[in-house]
């Protein structure tokens, strides 16, 4: 075996509810291949993979060449573990590793552990190739574009190469997982149709790995390369379902503009009875351009609205304002395309009337959210500006190798202790549909859970907004204070007749597929 490609095991990272691959590796997988070596993907993370069943696997290969790829701070103590236990086994394969991480951070990597081999920083598909090929046919490695590696107490990281400028010159991602994923509950392939990031959020991880890459540039595969995957995908495995996991499916520019209209031309011409979700900016949504994507198949957006208030806005550097936000949401509820909406709550310098407001910005425009997200908070990633803005302040808490957290000011920390404690019952009902939706116990969507899934997050938010309120009359309330268990116990009553709606639609759907 040449290669061999893997993604975390499943320890400590957020558990798949629906099965996909990984899109990363299998285009690197498949670029390897296409150019004569053997690689295979052990993708421990969507096959539920523990650190050591992952390690047993890779021994079992011996490979050559050993990628790791570290897409986050949660992935990178497993990554490192199998690294160990590799070279504890007395496996002498090249072990590289990549990813946003090792891209980011490739000094602090390789200070800080024994057994890597080298880094491959940026997008892999030709450091990766190039590396693979002086390993196969003994040549020096040192040179490749794009790669970093120890040299005594220090590293060497040579300069980056050009990243693919052409998508459509890259081979389709290798779909050897696809069947389990289908077998799964899963009902969609996924599918990158471009890359790059136009976008200056502070607080995403996007930004700093396309500068590090070298590039930040949009860059999209032609409307015809797509076809032929989704056909490829139709013909060979029967799926109709796609989610194009790009960072922004419309992008920047008029050349990305048009990109999206030759899309909409191509795939009428086709009339393809497909459905698909994309991704993008509340300010990509025209109704026009929407109203003919939703004409050719789409069904979902994923929408990067992450607040409803302009201060939180301009701190997120999102470059975009509330109007604009709510614009967007009216397009899209004109259009009847569901939207999924990506939403902080809460960051360092959030204050209780920003709170506050956020809550009654999901109120106003009627969105229903996972009672979970009223507890989200923003996740600080390494390397991005509100790491570095909450250093600044000494505000910042953690370590880059145990994920960094921060501190609120004492009345969101009180808020956040009582809304953790409140919206338990709610939160752990949303994840039972959510279960049960994954096992078909419930249908995925029905005019009736459509319903039950809006009064939950309608109770969340009502919850909240007395919470937050109380808190802005009175100050914090104790722990035990009558307020605290008057809130506990409202939500209590709703989740306990909540769950007897959960239970009749359940008997409802397996009468109508027994």
């Amino acid at each position: 075996m040449d290669a061999v490609l893997v993604t975390p095991p499943s320890e400590g990272r957020v558990p798949l509810y629906f099965k996909k691959q990984s899109p990363g590796v299998c285009f690197l997988s498949s670029y390897l291949r296409e150019n004569g070596f053997e690689a295979l993907v052990v993708d421990s993370y969507l096959l539920g993979l523990k650190t050591s069943e992952t390690v047993e696997r890779i021994l079992d290969l011996n490979p050559l060449l050993i990628g790791l790829s570290i897409p986050d701070v949660a992935s990178l103590r497993p990554m490192m573990e199998i690294a160990g236990s590799l070279r504890s086994s007395g496996i002498d394969s090249h072990i590289t590793v990549g990813g946003y991480i090792p891209t980011v951070a490739s000094q602090e990597l390789l200070s800080s552990f024994q057994g890597i081999d080298s880094i491959i920083r940026g997008e892999g598909e030709v450091p990766l190739l190039e590396l693979m090929s002086a390993l196969k046919n003994k040549r020096t490695w040192e040179n490749v574009p794009g790669i970093s590696f120890p040299k005594g107490d220090s590293s060497v990281a040579v300069p980056l190469g050009k990243p693919v400028q052409d998508l459509d010159q890259l081979p389709l991602m290798a779909r050897d997982d696809l069947p389990y994923v289908l077998t799964s509950g899963a009902r969609e392939a996924d599918i990158s149709s471009s890359r790059g990031c136009y976008g200056q959020c502070s607080f995403c991880c996007m930004p700093p790995f396309y500068d590090a890459s070298g590039s930040r540039e949009w860059r999209g595969r032609s409307p015809q390369n797509i076809l032929n995957e989704i056909e490829f995908l139709i013909n060979h495995y029967g799926v109709y379902n796609f989610h194009f996991t790009d960072e922004n499916f419309i992008g920047d520019n008029q050349k990305a503009r048009t990109r999206a209209v030759e899309f909409i031309t191509l795939f009428e011409k086709r009339c393809l009875d497909i459905q698909f979700h994309v991704s993008c900016r509340a300010d990509d949504v025209d109704f026009e351009l929407f109203q003919r994507l939703k004409r050719i198949g789409l069904r979902g957006v994923f929408l990067g609205l992450e607040s409803g208030v302009q201060s939180m806005l301009d701190r997120l550097n999102k470059r975009i304002t509330v109007q604009k936000n709510i614009k967007a949401l009216e397009i899209l509820d004109h259009l009847e395309i569901e939207y999924f909406p990506s939403y902080i709550m809460m960051d360092a310098f959030t204050t209780t009337a920003e709170f506050s407001e956020n809550l009654k910005f999901l109120q106003s425009n009627n969105i229903a959210l996972h009672p979970g997200y009223i507890l989200q908070k923003l996740i600080v990633m390494p390397k991005t500006k509100t790491q570095y803005m909450l250093a600044d302040q000494g505000r910042l808490l953690g370590s880059f190798w145990e994920g960094y957290s921060y501190s609120m000011d004492e009345s969101m920390e009180r808020l956040y202790q009582i809304l953790s404690i409140g919206l338990r019952p709610l939160i752990d009902l949303s994840n039972t549909i959510h279960e049960k939706q994954v096992d078909n116990s419930l249908p995925r969507a029905t005019p009736l859970l459509m319903k039950a899934k809006e009064k939950v997050s309608s109770a969340a938010i009502n919850f909240s907004s007395e919470a937050v309120q109380y808190i802005l009359d009175n100050g914090s309330p104790g722990t035990d204070s009558p307020f605290i268990r008057k809130l506990s116990g409202k939500a209590g009553d709703f989740t306990e007749e909540m769950c007897k709606l959960m239970g009749l639609l359940i008997e409802v759907s397996l009468n109508r597929t027994g």
